[in-house]
């Protein structure tokens, strides 16, 4: 056709036929011809017929053919788009009524959107280019506006859902085309605004879900090719765009359904491309936050209670039932989310919070929300879920209090002199305060809302106390100032007396003593002697509360009350305790703290106030108990006291008698509290801090523990979740252990029928027995004590007993299989000496010496060190079943790295602490014999024991091996001065197996085992 067009055009105008067969053999063409010849016969044809009329004849027949039911559509699909690919070059007729392919290209649209079929999506996405030729333009517009719909319905879902639809892959690339080409059917869509800003999401939001979905990877990267073509195009819809994206982020930040985190969107709006596409430098919290009234909307119908110990001064009846609230699968509320996101946005933007200063309220109220979960992760919470992570809310905490810090210290750092004066001169006549600052716009808001709310909820009354303490801490508070807040708080301490309390409590844990805090206390004092019993629970109940938040510290310089005053109040507590009067059991908790703070005033005056304080302390200690929360403060306050009196004590003679009066009866009461057995399931802060607190306190008492019952409550404790209380726990079973092995050792050498055989207690054995994988770093500083300290403690068992005994011990040892499966993998894992590891290095470390108390917590190798040293222990104090274990060690390439680590670190501290024994016994007393001697040779690691008889020397060597003792030391004899051989050998045997038991008795006994006959 190409060459012989000319020639051809004329035969076909003589013969009417010939034309009318060309155009009938069109269907033929596109069903049987290869899709390149078939175009090429009908681009030929086409300008042979160039504005004839033949042509637009000639294409609506090619349509018909292209379209036909009669023709394959996988052969339809490559003739349309080998036609596609010359569209752009070639001036193509427009389609006729009775020619168009609207129904195969629906057919492409289904296959787009039912398979996400890729192929159909990029030739319908070619054809909706140039449709005039191929379709109705209405038709057309029909189809793109179809695949919109998709992209701007199912985005949006795809924030929540975990899923991708092939739907969404095929209407990106079909959408493609008409991007790259300025397409007036993508930008004339009523939806192109909305396609855009679904675009930008999956481009720059969903771009970072990272969950392995290979579609929405597909699409994501499809988007980005759009959302490249929109940037290059000057749009008038960018600025809507903009927006619309900014409020899909705001909303996704509220919604506790999104897969992304709120810190993660923040980050995602720092994409250098995305922020030139909008033309900006970056996005400040304005832009990228909600409106302020959505934080103000939230924090509206938001509450929280109080159940730490500080905050029990206050009324607790003053309670809001907190409703249910929705979490993110990380544990955060809609409110988290948001206040997550604004810290996140404050660690680039530290002016965030000066220009918006209502936020301190928020992030005020997010802390005290951490403080209540890491108390009580099981307590309804408006902020975290009991699903949230422990370290998530820590980071959280520690970004507020870096946060409010910043703002605090700036903001007070720039006050006047007489700031502390004018404000409580004006929050005391509810006065505009004179300075119109973001502090003082603070303090006023807090103080006047806190009065608004206190009898409905203690929400306020902590975030003022917060804002408050802010201010006095950070604003190094005079006397002077201190003066002005108590004065405040005494006005309205009738009308708002928790709010006063608030103040009152502030500057007394402020460290501020002023002339006017000294008088409340005192007037305190004396109001409360004036209370009868009757009104104990009601008068008498608010003015204890507020003399116990008067309190000074214990370091600081403040006199809590004159020794007079004190012996007169504590008497006047004492009546309401004697009386008939059913008092409330807070009056107790609150007396036990009053008498903290009495005790150092009373050291010296005798009188029956210390029988009342002593038998307080007996009685909310049998009251008490750590499984019910109920008493958790009055217990915490009990143990305080003790506490502080037995110090009292231990540094004043007289005192100290008094006490030891009554100290074995308050000690038997504590001790049933410290072995209780704990029912709870869930571990709460405040039930480990209690906990903690209870070992503290009987590490420093000492109670007398009966054995098999401490054994049997405290051994558990070595995997509690707290390394504090895992090493208050292991002080504890130390003597414990000590005090058992006394009574074993004396049991055994009585050798009865009775005593009980020398075996390690099975509760320790059934500490030892779950198995503890330390696989990497974080699971090496999550579980390390938990791992280390019962072999630690097992360790202990074999220190100081006798031969017998830890031949006992051994075997059970041996027999339970412990030291081969789990402490030998736990080591090995630790020290990473399995090859091809590098094993860790000790070099720095005194292997040697061990106190548990120095750890330092802050050294990112602790738990490698602690190991170094458990390795060190056991290869000293177990030394036999070690070397069976590495015996019977099949793997050579560990054995072979073993030896070498304990060669290079170990032996040489172990054999110079044997040679140097062995050297000291030979020079005693006990080995002083002309005829018999001990020679140490350090250098070579050898020691010679020489006996002479007659003037005839019989000797025998022992030579440590280079990795001992990991292999026996190894005896050989000398001389045998007419011993008969058999009974030599023997004997030589039986002296190295005494030497490889591992304890210095033993070697003493080889160095004295008797000589055979000569």
């Amino acid at each position: 056709m190409w060459k012989f067009g000319p020639t051809f055009k004329e035969d076909l105008a003589q013969n009417a036929d010939m034309e009318n067969g060309l155009f009938a053999s069109i269907n033929q063409a596109v069903r049987t011809l290869p899709p390149a010849t078939a175009i090429d016969l009908v681009q030929s044809s086409l300008k042979l017929w160039a504005g004839t009329g033949k042509d637009e004849r000639l294409w609506n027949r090619l349509l018909q053919a292209i379209g036909s039911t009669e023709c394959p559509k996988q052969q339809s699909t490559a003739v349309l788009s080998a036609i596609l690919v010359e569209a752009p070059k070639v001036p193509y007729p427009s389609c006729g009524p009775d020619g168009d392919l609207s129904g195969l290209a629906l057919s492409l649209v289904e296959s787009a959107l039912t398979q996400g079929d890729i192929e159909s999506a990029a030739v319908l996405g070619r054809l909706l280019v140039t449709p005039s030729h191929f379709i109705p333009t209405q038709t057309a517009q029909g189809f793109a506006d179809r695949m919109s719909s998709v992209v701007t319905q199912t985005v949006p879902s795809l924030l929540r859902s975990q899923s991708t639809p092939l739907s969404l892959r095929g209407a990106l690339r079909t959408l493609l085309p008409l991007f790259v080409a300025k397409s007036p059917l993508a930008q004339q869509s009523p939806a192109f605004s909305d396609v855009i800003v679904n675009v930008l999401v999956l481009s720059y939001i969903l771009c970072l879900v990272e969950d392995g979905d290979d579609t929405l990877d597909d699409c994501i990267a499809t988007a980005k090719s759009i959302s490249k073509a929109w940037a290059q195009t000057s749009c008038p819809e960018a600025a809507k765009a903009r927006q619309s994206f900014l409020n899909v982020v705001h909303a996704t930040l509220q919604d506790v359904q999104a897969r992304l985190e709120g810190p993660v969107l923040v980050d995602a709006l720092s994409a250098p491309d995305l922020l030139t596409m909008f033309d900006v430098v970056t996005f400040d919290a304005e832009s990228i936050l909600p409106p302020i009234t959505a934080f103000e909307e939230l924090h509206s119908t938001s509450t929280i209670g109080y159940i730490d110990t500080p905050l029990a001064l206050f009324d607790p009846a003053i309670k809001h039932s907190l409703s249910p609230v929705p979490y993110d699968k990380s544990g955060l509320s809609s409110y988290g989310r948001l206040l997550a996101a604004f810290l996140e946005i404050f660690k680039w933007d530290r002016h965030a919070l000066m220009r918006h200063p209502q936020m301190i309220v928020y992030l005020l109220f997010v802390e005290c929300a951490a403080e209540d979960f890491l108390l009580d992760s099981e307590e309804r919470n408006p902020i975290f879920g009991s699903s949230a992570n422990k370290p998530l809310v820590m980071s959280v905490r520690e970004d507020v209090s870096m946060a409010l810090a910043y703002f605090f210290s700036s903001a007070v750092s720039s006050i006047s002199d007489s700031w502390h004066q004018r404000t409580c001169s004006a929050l005391k006549t509810n006065s505009q305060v004179p300075d119109t600052g973001a502090l003082s716009q603070i303090v006023t808001q807090t103080f006047r809302t806190a009065l608004d709310t206190e009898t409905r909820s203690p929400r306020d009354l902590r975030i003022f106390r917060k804002v408050a303490s802010q201010v006095s801490k950070a604003g190094d508070i005079s006397s002077q100032d201190a003066d002005q807040w108590i004065l405040l708080s005494e006005s309205i301490r009738k009308q708002a007396p928790q709010t006063s309390l608030s103040i009152t409590l502030t500057i007394a844990q402020a460290g501020v003593e002023c002339m006017r805090l000294d008088r409340l206390r005192n007037e305190l004092a004396s109001s409360l002697s004036g209370v009868p019993p009757s009104r104990a629970n009601t008068d008498g109940l608010r003015l204890l509360r507020h003399l116990v938040a008067s309190a000074p510290l214990p370091d600081s310089e403040g006199v809590y009350l004159p020794p007079q005053r004190a012996v007169f109040l504590l008497q006047a507590l004492q009546k309401w305790v004697a009386s008939d009067e059913e008092l409330d059991e807070e009056i107790d908790s609150l007396i036990v703290q009053v008498s903290s703070g009495l005790a150092p005033i009373l050291l010296t005056i005798p009188g029956s106030h210390w029988d009342f304080v002593f038998d307080l302390m007996e009685s909310n200690l049998e009251a008490t108990s750590i499984n019910d929360k109920g008493t958790y403060v009055c217990l915490s306050r009990t143990l305080n006291l003790i506490s502080v009196v037995d110090d009292l004590a231990s540094n004043n003679k007289t005192f100290r008698s008094t006490w030891m009066e009554r100290r074995s009866l308050v000690l038997n009461a504590f001790s049933e509290r410290l072995l209780e057995q704990q029912a709870q399931t869930h571990v709460s802060g405040i039930h480990q801090d209690l906990l903690l607190q209870l070992l503290v306190v009987g590490r420093r008492l000492r109670p007398s523990i009966e054995e098999e019952k401490g054994l049997e409550r405290l051994l558990p404790l070595l995997h509690n979740p707290s390394p504090e209380i895992q090493v208050e726990v292991y002080h504890l079973l130390v003597p414990l252990v000590a005090s058992r092995n006394e009574r074993v050792v004396v049991e055994a050498a009585v050798e009865n029928d009775q005593a009980s055989p020398c075996e390690l207690p099975h509760q320790l054995l059934e500490v030892l027995s779950p198995k503890i994988i330390l696989d990497d770093e974080e699971d090496l500083l999550e579980r390390g004590l938990a791992a280390f300290l019962p072999w630690f403690l097992v360790l202990e068992f074999f220190e100081d007993i006798s031969i017998k005994v830890k031949n006992g011990y051994a075997e059970s040892l041996t027999t339970s299989g412990l030291v081969v499966s789990r402490l030998v993998p736990i080591l090995i894992s630790s020290l990473d000496l399995k090859p091809p590891n590098k094993p860790f290095q000790i070099e720095m470390w005194a292997v040697d010496e061990f106190y548990l108390d120095l750890l330092d917590t802050s050294l990112p190798s602790r738990f490698r060190v602690l190991a170094s040293h458990l390795l060190h222990r056991a290869l000293t104090v177990i030394p036999s079943s070690i070397r069976l274990w590495f015996q019977d060690l099949k793997d050579r390439k560990l054995a072979d790295a073993i030896s070498l680590y304990t060669s290079r670190y170990f032996t040489p501290l172990i054999t110079e602490q044997e040679l140097s024994r062995l050297k000291e016994m030979g020079s005693s007393e006990e080995f002083s014999d002309e005829n018999f001697s001990i020679k140490v040779h350090s250098g070579v690691r050898e020691v010679s024991a020489i006996y002479t008889v007659d003037d005839q020397q019989m000797n025998i060597r022992a030579a440590f091996p280079p990795d001992y003792p990991l292999r026996s030391i190894n005896v050989e004899g000398g001389q045998q001065l007419g011993i008969p051989s058999n009974k030599w050998k023997a004997w030589l045997l039986n002296v190295q197996m005494v030497a490889n038991q591992g304890d210095k008795r033993y070697r003493s006994q080889s160095s004295q085992e008797a000589v055979p006959d000569v």
